[in-house]
């Protein structure tokens, strides 16, 4: 398994590592999903990564970021490489946007995450689907694109210029977490980054 952001810092690792204990916990699920933390399924896409959750505070820094005079409701938020949804199901219930939906390759993974989705009665609120990054052609609308690492600097770069005129003409974001592939984001108009846990909010 990976290390959130490199930060060796113990108090705050388990600050954040608690949070996300405490907000699965508030969902009451009937099964444990624990299990899945550190599983990798390379399937179609060559240069994945383990399933890992995302410090769940991470997206409240991100969109932090955001300057002020952006209206986030105005935005579609797509989780790239969904996982389990659980950070699709923490936007969905602390912001609002226009919708919610997200992808992922990995078929267990989207499996189990429509049964937590069903299970939270969101079915009508979160959209999710089984689908590579590397085929995916984004609806002409704004996004708010949510990553947490979920592949590498190939994959992204694939899935960026496929999408890219479609990002700008929209004025999309992108808020990237554990930002290892930053610097081969290109296209963009100002970045906004936090330096000590490697977050960066991308404006199109």
């Amino acid at each position: 398994m990976g290390i959130h952001n490199k930060i060796n810092d113990e108090q705050i690792r388990k600050s954040n590592e608690k949070f996300n204990k405490e907000f699965i916990k508030s969902l009451n699920l009937s099964f444990n999903i624990d299990h899945f933390e550190g599983k990798l399924d390379k399937g179609k896409c060559k240069d994945s990564t383990v399933y890992q959750l995302v410090w769940l505070k991470n997206i409240d820094r991100l969109i932090n970021l955001i300057p002020k005079e952006i209206n986030i409701e105005n935005y579609n938020l797509c989780d790239v490489g969904c996982g389990l949804c659980i950070s699709t199901i923490y936007f969905q219930k602390n912001y609002v946007f226009k919708s919610f939906s997200g992808f992922d390759y990995n078929q267990e993974l989207i499996f189990t995450s429509k049964k937590i989705i069903n299970e939270l009665d969101l079915n009508n609120k979160i959209s999710v689907e089984i689908d590579n990054a590397v085929n995916i052609k984004l609806k002409s609308k704004p996004y708010i694109l949510f990553l947490f690492n979920p592949f590498g600097s190939q994959t992204l770069n694939l899935f960026l210029n496929n999408n890219l005129e479609n990002l700008k003409s929209n004025k999309s974001i992108i808020l990237y977490a554990n930002d290892l592939w930053k610097d081969s984001i290109n296209g963009f108009k100002k970045v906004y980054r936090d330096d000590f846990y490697n977050l960066s909010t991308i404006l199109f």
